[in-house]
């Protein structure tokens, strides 16, 4: 499952989106306070998945997160370290650290590129650190030199990149 949190833009919902359908994830969801409308530009952008494939609507976010971990879903997020709590692996790691396996249940929860996920789910990630997985996408640059180009990825590429990885370990 994949969880978008504060992604409006629409460009990117729609990336995610087609990506999410493409790479199999099994249903999106979104938080209802915080989410684009479904509209032509979002269906365009996501080569018309948005049809088909499944969008819920989450009220109560904390109640949901809490609920995921009661039933042995694992919880993955990219959310920036403000504190120690949270441990932060790189997406290759989750494998050989034995973090996931084949066969768990996993939610990805993806924030938007200005400001992450929302307050609401940091601040209950502190509370959860022990069952949830901060992850980061590594960089594979190969000129040092161009590093200062391009420092990051946007949203849409790294649930890309998550979903694919993820799969091929719980798949």
């Amino acid at each position: 499952m994949v969880f978008m949190d504060q992604v409006v833009d629409p460009q990117n919902f729609g990336s995610i989106v087609r990506s999410s359908y493409y790479l199999g994830a099994d249903c999106l969801l979104v938080n209802r306070d915080n989410k684009p409308p479904l509209s032509p530009s979002v269906s365009k952008i996501s080569s018309g998945a948005i049809e088909k494939v499944h969008v819920f609507s989450v009220k109560h976010v904390k109640k949901f997160i809490q609920e995921a971990i009661n039933n042995d879903y694992k919880i993955i997020s990219t959310i920036l370290n403000k504190t120690e709590t949270l441990k932060t692996v790189n997406v290759n790691e989750l494998q050989k650290k034995e973090l996931l396996k084949k066969g768990d249940n996993c939610l990805l929860i993806l924030g938007s590129e200005e400001s992450g996920v929302s307050e609401i789910i940091s601040s209950e990630f502190e509370k959860l650190s022990k069952n949830i997985i901060n992850v980061k996408v590594p960089s594979y640059i190969t000129n040092p030199s161009t590093k200062e180009l391009i420092d990051s990825i946007n949203v849409g590429v790294s649930a890309g990149i998550l979903i694919k990885k993820i799969n091929d370990i719980i798949k």
